[in-house]
Order: C-alpha cells, then sequence, then structure tokens
C-alpha cells in the first residue's frame, strides 16, 4: 500500500523506497502505457520516462491532491508526448523524403 510516509522518503531520496515505490505502481502504470501502445518494448520505455518524471517531481506534488490520480495522469501525458514527438518525427521523415 502507497502511503504518505513511503512517499515522503521517496522524495527525500531513499532508494529503498523508491524501489518499493517503483514495485507498486509497476502493475497500474504498464496497463495504461500497454493501452496506448501496442509494442510491449515500447510501453516499458515509456512507462520509465513517466516513473522518472514522478520520481522527480514527488516533492512538487501539492498535498490535497491524492497521489493516484496524480501519478496517473503523469503517465497519461507521458505517453500523449512521446506520440506527438513520434508524429512530428514522420512528419519530418515524410517532408524530408526518406519514406
Amino acid at each position: 500500500m502507497i502511503t504518505e510516509a513511503l512517499l515522503d522518503r521517496c522524495a527525500r531520496g531513499d532508494a529503498k523506497a523508491q524501489y518499493a515505490l517503483y514495485r507498486l505502481l509497476h502493475p497500474a502504470m504498464m496497463a495504461i502505457c500497454t493501452r496506448y501502445e501496442r509494442d510491449r518494448q515500447n510501453a516499458a520505455s515509456t512507462m520509465n520516462q513517466g516513473l522518472l518524471k514522478i520520481f522527480t517531481n514527488l516533492g512538487k506534488r501539492p498535498t490535497d491532491v491524492p497521489f493516484d490520480p496524480w501519478a496517473r495522469r503523469i503517465m497519461i501525458n507521458t505517453v500523449i508526448d512521446r506520440f506527438r514527438r513520434e508524429k512530428n518525427t514522420i512528419v519530418e521523415r515524410i517532408l524530408a523524403g526518406d519514406v
């Protein structure tokens, strides 16, 4: 279970607490990523990017916002950002005549 004490330890940089949080978040965050990304390797890469954002911004999380919806929103935004980057790359390749 994710507790405020665990989140506080993660925000202070406790590696064991971060690993525990990673293990707790992994199934739900991977489910979000695989829902939008069919390739499992790309989904895992996106999930790791999102988890890095979650760990980096843990100290900035508003205390009145529950952790689960906050983390899910970051993960969904990370997936959307990846799609935007890929879309722009494909358009640039088409315009350059590489495709």
